[in-house]
């Protein structure tokens, strides 16, 4: 048996005056999970994601997709004959098309990054289970946290082993990017109606910021960038409309999602990126492009960052981060306790506040993994990230310097964001995470094709 999810407790200040409208868009899309139609719903994913076994580009997409789609039946926790989640279902039938993908595949190729993705989920698999033999009470924790990293595993797995030529890797990011147009779209209509909603306890309640479907407005700021991400190089190499628009589109949303920590991740993501990969790129273009963003957009992230001064409905500051140094603090002291195998899964959870009860895991994913597995498990975690960034580094002079490019901002992120919010063991947003990985890591190996444009919007070739 599953869990119970602890609900997420927020420090942001509610807005009790959201739209109705919104609450009912809210309601009806959480009431139609558990339904019949949500299992119509499932079983037209699953005989799809049967046929597309043989597909695993296509099979990686179409989890992608269906998970954003419907992320909230995992708030839920619902169950299948009161035992097997929902969500399990359609990893299972991705561990399968992995499972047939390599069976498949005599040419596969283990990057060096993957080895120490997969290592890190060994250790946390063995250290986990060391310590479940001195206390059994985080037995579900254990095996729905491996579930959780195990499935990007296979995103890896399918997505890398289904490139197998330049138009495949621009076709992935394709995929990826337009997986979101529904949550994207649901965003928007919520800001539209006067605001999003959160989900606890089986209740819609007000929320100030904007969703999608994602749910929870942390995740869904993670959800963006990651998507941001995938549109990059498919801007930089092709000079379609559709694509600038979706991405002007995309941007608009990043800034009405109000995530603080994204927006710093990407401020910090994207210029460093633009720095190392300016041999390639029209920087001036790029700084202009910044200065407008910036101040077209000033309005929100004052209004946002002014919230840092702010009460919320339970009395409390909104000054998010002071707080969680004190919870970072005792959970360093933990982890101390067991710096080689850790305390086990699920022991991070603590009350984020010492003036209140509401149990939080650590806003960290460093100090969560360094309590919950050890120091051990945490520095191979930190080689798997510096691999890959290297990774970038190594072919940002080759043919497809775009997805590198991509894939640099998008290593920088997730390192900026891993000390402010938890993403190992998002199943969504690490698994979009790891395909674009995989697309970094096939890119090389592709076949080349003679029609590359040598120059691409805002783009220049490097001598």
């Amino acid at each position: 048996m599953m869990p119970v999810r602890t609900p997420r407790f927020s420090y942001r200040k509610q807005r009790t005056a959201a739209s109705s409208a919104t609450i009912n868009l809210g309601a009806s899309i959480v009431s139609l999970i558990g339904t019949g139609v949500f299992e119509i719903i499932l079983a037209i994913y699953c005989f799809v994601a049967v046929f597309l076994v043989n597909k695993p580009l296509i099979a990686s997409a179409w989890f992608i997709f269906f998970r954003s789609t419907f992320q909230v039946a995992a708030f839920k926790g619902l169950l299948i004959f009161n035992l097997i989640p929902y969500f399990t279902i359609p990893t299972i039938l991705l561990a399968i098309s992995a499972t047939v993908t390599l069976a498949k595949t005599s040419s596969f190729k283990l990057s060096q990054t993957f080895i120490f993705y997969v290592l890190f989920v060994i250790l946390t698999m063995y250290f986990g289970a060391l310590n479940l033999a001195i206390n059994l009470t985080n037995l579900n924790s254990y095996f729905d946290f491996l579930i959780k990293i195990a499935c990007p595993i296979f995103i890896f797995i399918t997505t890398s082993v289904g490139i197998k030529r330049q138009a495949d890797l621009y076709t992935a990011l394709q995929f990826g990017s337009y997986s979101s147009v529904f949550a994207i779209a649901s965003g928007l209509l919520q800001l539209a109606l006067g605001g999003g909603y959160d989900y606890r306890d089986d209740t819609i309640v007000p929320g100030e910021r904007i969703v999608g479907t994602i749910i929870d407005p942390n995740s869904f700021g993670i959800y963006l960038s990651l998507i941001l991400f995938m549109i990059m190089p498919l801007v930089l190499r092709r000079k379609s409309i559709v694509n600038i628009l979706f991405l002007a589109i995309l941007i608009i949303t990043i800034v009405s999602a109000r995530n603080r920590g994204t927006w710093i991740a990407l401020a910090i993501a994207i210029p460093i990126t633009v720095l190392i990969f300016r041999y390639h790129i029209r920087i001036h273009y790029w700084i202009v492009g910044g200065i407008v963003l910036f101040v077209t957009a000033m309005p929100f992230f004052q209004s946002r960052f002014a919230d840092l001064n702010k009460l919320d409905k339970y009395g409390q500051s909104q000054d998010t981060f002071s707080e969680r140094i004190y919870h970072h603090i005792d959970l360093l002291e933990i982890s101390l306790e067991n710096p080689f195998i850790g305390a086990g899964i699920g022991s991070s959870e603590l009350p984020i506040s010492r003036s209140s009860g509401f149990i939080e895991l650590a806003h960290n994913d460093y100090i969560r993994i360094a309590v919950e597995t050890g120091y051990i498990t945490l520095i191979i975690y930190l080689c798997f990230l510096f691999s890959q960034y290297f990774w970038t580094l190594r072919f940002r002079y080759s043919k497809f310097w775009d997805i590198q490019f991509a894939t640099h901002c998008t290593v920088i992120y997730i390192i900026v964001m891993s000390f402010v919010d938890n993403i190992v063991g998002d199943i969504l947003n690490y698994s979009m995470f790891m395909y674009i990985v995989a697309i970094s890591f096939r890119a090389p190996y592709v076949e080349i094709e003679d029609n590359i444009k040598p120059r691409a919007l805002f783009a220049q070739v490097s001598s």
